[in-house]
């Protein structure tokens, strides 16, 4: 019974070719494009979830209006974070970061001097590593930042700089710094699925621009990251509405986006 109606099938699909072809490649190319959103959502779905507390992580956004400009931006005074955990119980801690922007920098393998341009280089608090866990294959984690000189290379970057050789207490010499920068770890490299993109990780607490602003509520330069307590988690929205709210009446106007 089976095999006569395959021969149906077979006969119909012969006899009228034209329309045969178009409903399988129709059918075909359905099927192709419900596979690649599938995949590209699930890749999207992906984003940082690998972070031990992703679900508590969000990112402080600033809603603001300077004269007649009104704006929305995911860049925070320095202050921000300190305030937010100072000011209320539902955040139980915060980390900053800030791009510096394209470094020069000069360094020493097997004996010979070599300089790059260095585009990956991110300044963080000394908690960063703590704050996100990224995994280390070399050094402490809770303490690896803690120096004003301190740098830590990703796996990428540390062969990029000293081959194979281990990098721990090498140096880097940036050319914006008169005191060399001691490597302190290495971390493993960084996965695609990562919205934190980087090959260097240097302290916010040597950078001269951070130190200079560090009381400017409007130099919008640091990217501002708290975590909520486990509590807080638990309902995260009515957290964040507490928070907005009594920001709003004392301090103006921000706003937190989930990671």
């Amino acid at each position: 019974m089976i095999k006569n109606y395959f021969k149906i099938a077979w006969r119909n699909l012969v006899r009228n070719k034209v329309s045969s072809i178009i409903n399988i490649s129709g059918l075909a190319i359905g099927l192709a494009c419900v596979l690649l959103i599938s995949m590209y959502v699930a890749d999207e779905l992906s984003y940082d979830r690998f972070f031990k507390d992703a679900n508590r992580i969000y990112r402080v956004n600033i809603d603001g209006k300077m004269g007649n400009n009104q704006f929305v931006v995911g860049h925070t005074g320095p202050p921000v974070g300190a305030a937010l955990q100072n000011n209320f119980p539902q955040v139980e801690s915060y980390t900053r970061m800030y791009l510096p922007g394209d470094e020069i920098i000069h360094f020493e393998n097997n004996g010979q001097k070599s300089s790059v341009t260095e585009k990956g280089l991110l300044a963080v608090d000394s908690n960063f590593l703590k704050f996100f866990n990224f995994p280390l294959v070399a050094g402490d984690a809770s303490t690896c930042l803690n120096g004003i000189n301190s740098v830590v290379l990703t796996q990428k970057a540390a062969k990029k700089y000293f081959g194979d050789a281990s990098p721990i207490g090498k140096t880097l010499v940036f050319d914006e710094y008169k005191t060399p920068f001691t490597v302190t770890a290495v971390l493993k490299d960084i996965p695609k699925q990562s919205s934190l993109q980087f090959e260097l990780l240097q302290n916010t607490a040597s950078i001269p621009p951070v130190k200079r602003f560090a009381w400017s509520w409007v130099w919008l330069q640091m990217a501002t990251y708290i975590k909520l307590t486990p509590d807080a988690a638990a309902d995260p929205k009515l957290s964040i509405l507490v928070i907005l709210r009594e920001i709003q009446i004392g301090m103006g106007r921000l706003k937190t986006g989930s990671l």
